[in-house]
């Protein structure tokens, strides 16, 4: 494991974002009904995605006092983006991004509050992204080879992630009014 990588409950995420206890809180995170989560695997396509439904909000009038993606859709998992209560202040709809899976991300998501737009990719287009990124993030232990990564990837050590998706098939009808899912690859033949 990565000197740089904090691992909470099989999630690795960089240590400068979060710590165990911040994902632990989120447990008492207080859904709304209007909330937006953007959930997806990293490497998927998520800045785009995030880009796509800002705009959205934005032509109804919604964030338009935020600058950025991160600050109109920050990320759940990162501890600097609710200091001092910071999400809690913010006026609905609140846009999140997060990669947690299901297990980590607050209760409420599963009680009917709250919207999911989920995001997927190929798995092979995922990876190989991912395999690229992952030389770029300084501080953190490069794989040494594709085959490296790739036994990184599928065992969720390294700088990636366990495996996450959706909730299994006796969850997905129970979600489904709620989460929207879309794939990478969909996405662009579409656009």
């Amino acid at each position: 494991m990565s000197k740089g990588i904090h691992l909470y409950k099989n999630f690795n995420s960089l240590s400068t974002n979060t710590t165990a206890e911040y994902i632990a809180s989120l447990q008492s995170f207080e859904v709304r009904d209007s909330d937006v989560f953007l959930v997806s695997y990293p490497k998927s396509g998520t800045i785009w995605a995030q880009q796509i439904i800002t705009s959205i909000y934005e032509l109804d009038g919604h964030v338009t006092e935020y600058f950025t993606n991160s600050q109109k859709m920050p990320w759940l998992e990162w501890v600097w983006g609710c200091a001092g209560g910071a999400y809690t202040r913010r006026p609905s709809p609140r846009l999140f991004t997060s990669h947690l899976s299901q297990v980590l991300m607050p209760p409420g998501l599963m009680d009917k509050k709250g919207k999911i737009v989920y995001l997927m990719r190929n798995p092979k287009d995922n990876m190989t992204s991912y395999y690229h990124f992952s030389k770029t993030l300084a501080g953190l232990e490069t794989p040494q080879s594709f085959a490296q990564f790739f036994e990184w990837y599928l065992t969720g050590n390294g700088t990636c992630l366990h495996l996450h998706y959706l909730p299994n098939d006796d969850d997905q009808e129970e979600s489904s009014d709620k989460t929207l899912k879309f794939e990478h690859q969909t996405l662009n033949v579409q656009m």
